[in-house]
């Protein structure tokens, strides 16, 4: 297992427990928010986020998607920020399980790339960040069996 797989795995871990001692980091990641910092005045910079926060609200924070073999899911709408993305493959052929995740302004996070030399159910999780609102989907590679995908806020 790779450093970085090793870390990310360990974040997705240690985000919840960090949020509630309040020690997490607070990252903002939404485009909107961070052009409002741009403004020059207080009363302006407070009007910009006010109208963030009613477009983000609208939008939703959770997705299930599933599918079999290798493919695109359905699309969803998503709000940006962090979030924790957990998925299963049942794989019954020993496969690659190969994840992305596609969005608005082009773009592609790499979620997993799993070599499964066993047939067998394999779970997983990562922590993302989606810098944008907008609407997702993933693209599948190489399942060799059904998959489910979730996604949740840290």
């Amino acid at each position: 297992m790779s450093l970085a797989k090793l870390l990310t795995r360990r974040a997705a871990i240690a985000a919840p427990v960090l949020a509630v001692l309040g020690l997490h980091e607070d990252v903002e990641a939404d485009a909107c928010t961070q052009k409002c910092k741009k403004r020059k005045t207080k009363e302006q910079k407070q009007r910009c986020l006010k109208q963030c926060k009613k477009r983000a609200a609208r939008l939703p924070r959770y997705a299930n998607v599933n599918g079999a073999g290798p493919g695109l899911s359905a699309s969803f709408g998503l709000a940006g920020g962090r979030y924790l993305i957990s998925a299963t493959h049942a794989d019954a052929e020993g496969t690659n399980f190969i994840v992305h995740l596609w969005g608005p302004k082009g773009y592609e996070g790499y979620i997993f790339n799993e070599l499964e030399f066993d047939p067998g159910t394999y779970p997983y999780q990562v922590v993302e960040e989606v810098p944008y609102d907008g609407t997702y989907f993933f693209e599948v590679q190489y399942a060799g069996g059904p998959w489910s995908i979730s996604m949740g806020p840290v």
